[in-house]
This record gives C-alpha cells, structure tokens and sequence, in this order.
C-alpha cells in the first residue's frame, strides 16, 4: 500500500507504476479520493477507507507515542497503516516507495511557526497531543523493526519538534537568500491585529438606555464640600465593547462608566471647576468606529450645579439658668428638621450662685448629649461681674446696653486686650475642668467685639467668629460694627473689624436675625429677609453665601419653638439634603472650613 503525502508520496508511485499492481493509494484525508471510489480489481487487496481516524492529533504537555493501527490481523484488514499529513515521516527518517510489509511509524511534524497546514485544520484540533502507550509495553512497540533505531528516543518522548534538519536548512537558506535580495524598506507603523481592530469599532449599534441620578443638585466644590456627580446607567444590553462613559453638556465633561453588573453602570464626574447652570448627562458609545452621543436627559440625566449656600444656627447660653423645658424645645427643633447645632456654652454657671450646680450639671449634661451627636461646641461670654471677679480681675458695670448693674449687659470691648485674653483663656480653663473640649469658636456677649478681641481669638486659635452684625445700635449703645444688612464672611483686619485684611480667624456676621422673644406672627419680617438673601427656589445661587442666626436654649418656650420651625420650614424649598437646592445647614466650624 502507498500512503500520501510529501516523503511517502502517492505520485511517486504512479511514475512507477505501483498503483497497476493493484496496490491501494490512501491519500492524507479520511476518505477514498485516492482511488475515486473504485476497488481494485485484484482480490488480496481491499481498499482502506479511513473514515474513524485513529485519534487527532492535539498538543500536550507530556507527549507520548502515537496510537498505532490494530495488529491483531482480523480478517478482512489488508493492511494496517497509519496514515502521513502534510510533511509528516517515517519515525525511522526513511524515504520509500515500496509497500512494506509490516507496521510503520509515522512521526508527525509541526509547522515552522506552530499552526497546523490548512489541510491538518480539519481534525488537529488546538490543545497538547494524546498520550500512548510506552515503549516497553510490547503490544505498543511499534517501531521496533525500524532499523537503525536502537537507542533513539523518538520525538514525541523528548518533547521536541519534528523539523529535520534538512528541513530547516532549506527554510533558512530561502530566507537569507530573500533577504539579500529584497532592499530594504523604511519604517512602518505596525499595522492594528484583527481583534484591535474589533475593539476599535466597538459595537455593531447603540444600546438604549435609561440615565438616572440619585440627587439633581450639586454645590460648587468648595474645601467644605466636593461631591461629585453620581450618574448611574442601565443599559438594555452589555455595553462592554462600546467603552461607555458619560458627558456633561455643554461643557463637554467625560468620567468613565463602571459596571456593577453587565447592564447597570455608573460613573463619578468631578465638578470642580464648572460654571452655575443646568448640564445635560449623555452616554457615549463606540459604535462602528465612531462615538455615538445618546441624550439621557430625558430620563431624569441632569446636573443642577449652584454656588453652595450656608445657614449656621447658633445657640447662645447666656450664663443663667436653663429649664429643661427650653432644653427639650430646642432639641426638639433640631432633631426634627435635621438641623446642627453650634451650642455656645457660657462658663459662668461656675462661678455665680445664681445657678445651682443640679442645674448647671443638668444643663452641661444636656450640651455633652447634643455634641455627642454632632453638634459643635463653642464659646460666649457676658461680663457678669461674679464671672470677672472669679477670673482675677476688676468687673465694670458700665458702658451697657441696658443698665442692669450686674455687667451682662457690658460689652467685652469696655475691657482692654490683655484682660480679654485673661477672660476668654478662663473661661477654656473653665470648660476642661468639667470634661468639655477647647472650642475654636467664639461670639461675644450682645455681639460687641473690637479688633482687641479678634486678635485674642486669632492668637488663641480660634478659627471663627460670630459676633458682627449689621451696622446699628443695640439699647443704649452703638454697635462697632458697620457692615451691611447682608454681609458674608470675611477674614479681617488686625486694626478694623468691619475690614477684610489677614487675621487667620474667619468673621461670619449674624445677618440672619435673633429670634428671641418671635412668634410665629412677629418672625414673618426675618423669614422675608432671610429668603432675599440667598436665591430663590428652583435657581442657581451664582455666588457663594452664607446666614448666621441666633437662639438661645434658656428662652425657647413654645411660641418661639413656633417661629424658629416656620422659618426653617421657609428655608426647606432650598435645601441641599433634601435636594431641593444648595442650601446646606452647617457649623460654625464648618462654616470656617468651607470659607478657608
């Protein structure tokens, strides 16, 4: 029998003549093309139709010897063989024309570069080859009739390629030639794989989709407050191949989208930087080689990005006694509409024996819960004469706003600069000793401060204060103050307090009103002049503003728990945390961080 192909060729046998003995030609493909269907018309010998393959060939990492055809000589088999592909031999290296009479080997090579010739791809299939049966086994000792092979070790037990030498000689010496023949070209730049290519064109068409953020309105960054732009994405299909992101409108702002799942994706867009204003969300899909821009807005795909607006509630203890019922009320307002609280806690509970101690203790206690839960901690001082007294100096019972005779009513500016320090470095002595932490902010007593006492609280480490007010006059005295009815925040002058310059301390003017001793007829004018402050519902606040407003915890009684609700609930339309606009409610520290 001849078998093709290459070192074992068919064609050879028909310039000898071979195929008019009677001999069957198998060719390399599972089938009879060799002899066209037709028997030949010699009885000993039956044509080979190779239709179930011994095993296909498949790499392995530890190879072993092919499977061999049956030897068992059942009747009806002509011939046992195992059929060559492409450049495949001999084990024994042998060429031959000639049938042989016994079993042979047949050493499968491989391509130069690895892949399998077109005709192999058919049933070589990718992966590492079978394993056989070793050599010592007698049954799968095929080749121990080649001649000459004592003490080689095939091929498939070295784990090594099948190119000859020959063979690689003759590709290399191709190559040198084609080399020292062809001029060479000059650089180029790699041409893109197929599957680069694919990835480049991203998807065949757009993916519906359906845009949604969890809030609408966002705030200009500022050190206070930098939160980006969450925008999740439901895609009706695996966008994956498009590299999906998002855009902001206009402006032209991209963020990357990341899956969560397969179809629902989201993505973080930094605002730092942007304009006041409304910005459509749109997706962007690779499409067929091209960015295809798909308008979310409509499904709820906006960003509403305004100027941050703050409002600092402040609570001023006035250093006499609260009841627990004033107590209770303000709390209450807090907890209910969600609202901080900067509590001003006065030291001269301590030294005065107008408060019983139960009562300072309950009143401590009570500042100690609310901190706990995050309110803030801050400093007011009256010039009480028992509080001056006990701090080693000379009380004064003039000048004063109303003409007690105790010394509340006198401003801390009738005291010159190194007995404000004395005073203010008491009252934080004071405090620690009853287990409350150092404030870092301040407001003075009926909101009379001077330049002495800014720079006292800079130089102490203060980082705000509350106690300017518009330009006007409280009782019998004037205020030192001449800013405008909606001042904002500045840092001041170490000579004027009314002048921006470079103290370290932030001055946040109290423009937002006092509402001690309002109901809920009599606050209408504050809410009135609160609301022209900052912008209207539903519009961009196109600069930065703040409100302070005072209260006191010792005189909230049930009608000013009435006028405090309606002017927060006034305030609700815009707020931030109930994304309604970019009124944020803060403390008077976080005032200063976001001003810094």
């Amino acid at each position: 029998m001849v078998v093709g192909h290459d070192e074992i060729d068919a064609e050879l046998a028909r310039e000898r003549r071979l195929l008019h003995r009677g001999d069957a030609a198998i060719d390399a493909h599972d089938d009879l093309g060799a002899i066209l269907g037709q028997l030949p018309e010699r009885r000993g010998v039956e044509a080979v139709a190779l239709f179930v393959p011994i095993r296909d060939v498949r790499p392995d990492h530890h190879a072993e010897l092919p499977e061999r055809a049956d030897e068992d000589g059942r009747p009806g088999y002509a011939v046992d063989v195992v059929v060559p592909v492409d450049d495949d031999a001999l084990a024994s290296r042998e060429r031959t024309t000639e049938p042989l009479d016994r079993a042979i080997q047949i050493e499968h090579r491989r391509t130069l570069f690895g892949r399998p010739r077109r005709e192999k791809r058919g049933h070589v299939a990718r992966g590492e080859a079978a394993a056989g049966e070793h050599l010592s086994d007698e049954r799968g000792d095929t080749i121990r009739h080649i001649p000459g092979l004592f003490g080689h070790d095939p091929a498939p037990l070295r784990r090594e390629g099948h190119l000859t030498f020959k063979y690689l000689a003759q590709v290399f010496t191709l190559a040198l030639a084609a080399a020292s023949c062809t001029p060479a070209a000059p650089s180029t730049s790699p041409t893109a794989s197929p599957a680069a290519a694919t990835a480049e064109r991203g998807l065949a068409a757009p993916i519906a989709v359906k845009v949604s953020t969890p809030r609408h309105w966002f705030t200009v960054p500022d050190p206070l407050a930098n939160e980006p732009a969450l925008i999740n994405v439901e895609f009706a299909s695996d966008p994956s191949a498009g590299k999906p992101r998002v855009r902001l409108a206009p402006i032209n702002r991209e963020a990357p989208l990341v899956a969560a799942t397969p179809t629902r994706w989201s993505a973080q867009v930094d605002l730092t930087g942007l304009a006041p204003g409304s910005y459509k969300v749109g997706v962007i899909e690779r499409v067929a080689g091209a960015d295809v821009v798909i308008d979310g807005n409509e499904a709820g795909g906006e960003v509403r990005l305004s100027e941050p607006e703050y409002v600092v509630w402040t609570l001023d203890f006035e250093g006499d006694a609260s009841s627990d019922q004033a107590l209770a009320n303000t709390a209450a307002i807090a907890d209910q509409h969600k609202i901080p609280m900067t509590i001003m806690w006065n030291p001269r509970v301590w030294t005065t024996t107008q408060v019983p101690p139960s009562r300072a203790d309950t009143m401590l206690a009570w500042t100690k819960e609310r901190v706990a839960k995050g309110d803030e901690l801050s400093l007011h001082i009256h010039m009480w004469t028992d509080f001056v007294r006990a701090a080693g100096l000379v009380p004064r019972t003039t000048p004063s706003w109303a003409g007690r005779g105790d010394g509340y009513d006198v401003p801390i500016t009738a005291y010159p600069e190194n007995d404000q320090r004395v005073l203010v470095e008491y009252s934080l002595r004071l405090m620690s000793e009853h287990g409350l932490a150092r404030p870092t902010t301040f407001r003075a007593g009926g909101q009379f401060a001077n330049e002495a006492t800014l720079r006292t609280l800079a130089g102490l480490g203060f980082v705000a204060d509350a106690s300017a007010v518009p330009a006007g006059a409280f009782g019998r005295l004037p205020y030192p103050w001449t800013l405008a009815a909606d001042a904002q925040p500045y840092r001041p002058s170490t000579t004027d307090p009314n002048t921006p310059g470079d103290l370290t301390l932030l001055e946040a003017p109290t423009i937002g009103g006092n509402t001690y001793g309002y109901d809920l007829r009599t606050i209408e004018p504050i809410i009135r002049a609160d609301l022209s402050y900052v912008a209207t519902a539903g519009t961009f606040a196109p600069t930065r503003r703040a409100i302070t407003i005072v209260s006191h915890p010792g005189t909230i009684d049930a009608n000013e728990r009435a006028a405090i609700t309606a002017l927060f609930e006034a305030l609700a339309p815009l707020r931030y945390d109930l994304d309604n606009g970019p009124l944020r409610f803060v403390t008077l520290a976080q005032l200063a961080q976001a001003w810094r």
